[in-house]
Parts: structure tokens; C-alpha cells; sequence
């Protein structure tokens, strides 16, 4: 089941199709499936939302996650970066790599 959704991703980030992704990412078969915390997945789906600018919505998803790692984390602290707030910075809690 994972390399087809794995595809799915990377059609979706090379198209960078935002709705199709979003939809995926947020359905509750695929969230209580368990891949929403594999590594490739995430990456394509944060990679998606930080070309097309969805900041906001990356640091969203990111908290929603309950498997992060330093790959997410960078791209997590880059689109709070990117939108330049206090309160985005402190929305990503790195205290894990510590």
C-alpha cells in the first residue's frame, strides 16, 4: 500500500496539485492507516505545501504530527521562517533533537 501512495504524493508535488495532496493527507482512512507518519510522505506533502507558499498550513501539519523528525523539522522551521512571526517559530518544538 505505501509505494502506490508514495506515487500519489510525488505526482501530486511534481504537479504540485495542493487540493489532491491536502485531501489525502487529511482523510481519516489514511491518517488512522498510520503511513501520515512515514518519513517520504511527509517530506513530499511539507515539500508541496512550502513551494506554493502554504506556510501556515505546513506549520498546521506539523503539529498535527505525531512522529517528527530533524527532515521535518527543517522544512517546518524554514516556512516559519519564511512567514518571519515570533508566534511561527515557537509553533515548531524542536526540544526532540535535544
Amino acid at each position: 500500500m505505501y509505494e502506490p501512495v508514495k506515487f500519489y504524493f510525488m505526482q501530486c508535488l511534481h504537479l504540485l496539485m495542493t487540493d489532491q495532496a491536502r485531501l489525502m493527507w487529511n482523510d481519516p482512512v489514511f491518517v488512522s492507516s498510520g503511513l501520515r507518519g512515514t518519513l517520504n510522505l511527509g517530506i513530499l506533502y511539507f515539500t508541496l505545501l512550502y513551494r506554493v507558499e502554504l506556510f501556515t498550513e505546513l506549520l498546521d501539519s506539523y503539529k498535527s504530527l505525531t512522529n517528527r523528525n530533524l527532515t521535518l523539522a527543517t522544512l517546518a522551521i524554514a516556512a516559519a521562517a519564511k512567514i518571519g512571526t515570533r508566534e511561527s517559530f515557537f509553533t515548531v518544538n524542536i526540544n526532540f533533537i535535544f
